[in-house]
């Protein structure tokens, strides 16, 4: 913002603290300065100067805060879409896994649901539960027959 070839004092703020000025260099952890000129620097000009520098740091801090709420909060909100993106397709092989099975669907829904059962463990296991061979026993022992 400000013009580098103005006689205006120019500040620079570190994210650590220091100061940088055209008068001196302020190291904030040592609370020590170097001086750049002659003239003797007061002791109100470096507590105007750690004033400002807080004030600077203190606004950065608070927009590097609200961005990452912001963020965190589009991030939650894309897990849900997902997640309810990924139940959707769930349902959809759900519904296409009979005719899957009894090799009525296309070429293209048949590689549409191959990729879905190698991503999704859940699906899967209903495909492999759906295919699984059933024995006299096992028919026998159905519950939901009788």
């Amino acid at each position: 913002g400000n013009d580098v070839f103005s006689n205006k004092e120019k500040i620079v703020v570190f994210p650590n603290g220091n100061v940088l000025t055209n008068k001196i260099y302020y190291s904030n952890l040592n609370d020590e300065y170097i001086s750049f000129t002659e003239e003797p620097i007061d002791f109100t000009y470096l507590e105007r100067l750690k004033s400002y520098a807080d004030e600077r740091l203190e606004v950065s801090k608070s927009i590097i805060f609200h961005d990452m709420i912001k963020n965190e909060t589009s991030n939650i909100e894309r897990m849900k879409e997902n997640e309810y993106e990924k139940q959707n397709k769930c349902r959809i092989i759900y519904d296409l896994l009979p005719n899957y099975i009894e090799k009525l669907t296309s070429k293209t829904t048949n590689k549409y649901i191959k990729k879905h059962l190698m991503a999704c463990n859940e699906c899967n296991q209903v495909w492999l539960d759906m295919t699984a061979e059933i024995t006299i026993e096992d028919f026998e022992k159905a519950t939901f027959l009788k």
